[in-house]
């Protein structure tokens, strides 16, 4: 899981041109715009909306709220890719034989379909492999999410995105943010993540640049607030 792999490659596909990251935290709108800079490298901006400090009630308010927001500060012509929160998302990360890296694609599918099984609902899936490890396995990083709570979060921003091209789970977002710092951890080297936001906390554990763990807690910011 490079730093080009995860966050240039997949953020952007194909062409030089603008593309923006959307995270639409409960207490806070996080944007950041990638645009192609001096020596072919890309240059961040970032943006803050503060929902409290604008009176933004809920979703539907967000909603209605957003295209103004991006409209102000010129991110209106960029591509978008949406965050996926990690309430509604769930990460997992399964070790495959090198030699089946071909089928690599059919395998996690496999994998979401048995968890479709145990379920109602149907699952939407993505995924990315890691460094190999010594004994020659590949771990491969599976993003797993209900259809219908992609369906209704696309439903109720699109409108108010107007270049949506792609969705990304945001509980990715601080693990990139560390490989982007030290792209080359030594293994055997432990480290505990957490990106604590609102109402949730995001916590990761990587032992060199290997993801082990990556799941949330329904704990943030608010509650310990609360509980001072």
């Amino acid at each position: 899981m490079s730093r080009r792999e995860t966050i240039v490659d997949r953020l952007l596909p194909g062409g030089r041109g603008a593309r923006l990251g959307l995270d639409l935290g409960q207490g806070a709108v996080k944007a950041v715009r990638l645009s192609p800079g001096p020596g072919g490298g890309w240059q961040a901006e970032g943006f803050l909306l503060d929902r409290r400090q604008e009176g933004i009630v809920d979703d539907e308010d967000l909603a209605t709220h957003l295209p103004g927001w991006l409209r102000d500060h010129g991110l209106t012509g960029c591509e978008t890719v949406l965050g996926v929160p990690p309430d509604i998302s769930r990460v997992q990360v399964t070790a495959f034989p090198s030699d089946a890296m071909k089928a690599l694609p059919a395998m996690v599918a496999f994998q979401t379909r048995q968890l479709a099984e145990l379920s109602e609902g149907a699952f939407l899936h993505d995924h990315c492999t890691m460094p190999r490890r010594g004994d020659g396995q590949i771990p491969v990083l599976i993003g797993v999410c209900l259809e219908s709570l992609i369906e209704d979060r696309v439903g109720r921003y699109a409108p108010a995105v107007p270049h949506l091209a792609d969705l990304g789970m945001n509980s990715l977002g601080v693990i990139n943010a560390f490989l982007d710092v030290h792209p080359a951890p030594s293994a055997g080297q432990f480290v505990l993540l957490l990106d604590i936001g609102a109402e949730s906390t995001v916590m990761a554990v990587l032992n060199g640049a290997e993801v082990v763990f990556c799941g949330s807690l329904a704990c943030g910011v608010e509650r310990y607030r609360t509980a001072l």
